[in-house]
């Protein structure tokens, strides 16, 4: 700060002489009086005030001095800059607002982010609790996490971050780093029942690796994860379609029975399937009510390797018949 007291003590010694060239009679009074014009007029331009809801850093000729108090102060124009941001504190959905999230196909609208969609992992064979769960499956995820914070040192921010859109995206590229380690190794059945654990775990992660940026963490939160209608209904149709298979067994239905109630699932939806098609989500839904064909009768359905998620026979079968093939 003791550039800055500088600065004021020339500023200072500057007025003085033109107030004396003022005073002094001679035939140059009438400059000092436009010098003082000028000089009156630099020092209303170089008055900065700094309101309560800021903070702020002074940049000299470039070099950042320091955190100021608000209120008002001089800062000489064209050698002193004041920057500020908001004091407040930011409760951030990552990349973005709802309002600002771009889920569908095609080009991302400008300023526009497509969400976080992390991709989950396998069930864990120990997870018995689980076992009927029909979430327990690797699947794809919107995750939206919250991040509340506040810029605590302006001067530290400026040099390091330089703006609140840069510090969202940086918060974000770490958020999927971390999310993309620690989701794939669960579900989103187990993932569900640890969310508090998983974001404490990421405040303790951003607190520490954000400790000189000039910010200050205060909480993180994950939001539940939330599954579209479609989503929801082609998920819980694997789960019934794995229920409805072993009562077949035990009640023993024969195999006659059961292709012939196939035929007729197959007969309903394709249309509504054709549309859904179109999408990433959609998709996924066709991927879905294939494993719920698998489940209502194997018999007929190609599973290879006995891995039900890698039915890409069933798939490339129900896609050609969307398509319109025979």
């Amino acid at each position: 700060m003791k550039a800055i007291s500088k600065v004021y003590t020339t500023l200072v010694i500057l007025g003085i002489i033109i107030i004396l060239l003022i005073i002094i009679p001679t035939k140059i009074s009438h400059i000092g009086i436009i010098i003082l014009a000028l000089y009156i007029a630099y020092l209303i331009l170089s008055i900065k005030i700094i309101n309560a809801d800021k903070i702020a850093t002074i940049v000299l000729l470039g070099r950042a001095l320091g955190d100021v108090e608000s209120g008002v102060m001089i800062a000489p124009a064209g050698i002193v800059k004041v920057v500020s941001f908001p004091r407040t504190i930011f409760n951030d959905e990552l990349p973005g607002n709802p309002e600002l999230i771009f889920g569908e196909e095609g080009k991302i609208p400008d300023g526009m982010f497509r969400p976080i969609r992390i991709k989950f992992g396998n069930p864990d064979p120990l997870d018995i609790d689980l076992i009927n769960d029909p979430y327990n499956v690797c699947m794809v995820v919107d995750v939206v996490p919250v991040v509340n914070w506040r810029i605590s040192n302006a001067t530290l921010f400026f040099v390091n971050i330089g703006s609140i859109e840069k510090l969202r995206v940086i918060l974000s590229d770490k958020v999927v780093a971390d999310f993309g380690v620690k989701f794939s190794t669960m579900t989103p059945a187990k993932a569900g029942k640890i969310l508090d654990q998983i974001s404490d775990e990421l405040k303790t992660k951003l607190i520490t690796e954000t400790i000189e940026w000039g910010i200050k963490v205060n909480n993180t939160d994950i939001k539940p994860f939330n599954f579209s209608h479609h989503m929801n209904t082609a998920v819980v149709g694997v789960s019934v379609a794995k229920l409805n298979k072993k009562s077949a067994i035990e009640t023993g239905i024969g195999a006659a029975e059961v292709k012939r109630l196939m035929i007729e699932a197959e007969a309903v939806g394709m249309t509504k399937l054709g549309k859904l098609a179109k999408t990433e989500q959609g998709k996924y839904v066709i991927y879905l009510q294939t494993l719920q064909k698998a489940f209502e009768n194997a018999d007929y359905s190609i599973i290879p390797g006995g891995d039900l998620f890698s039915a890409f026979a069933g798939i490339k079968e129900m896609l050609t018949k969307i398509n319109g093939g025979k």
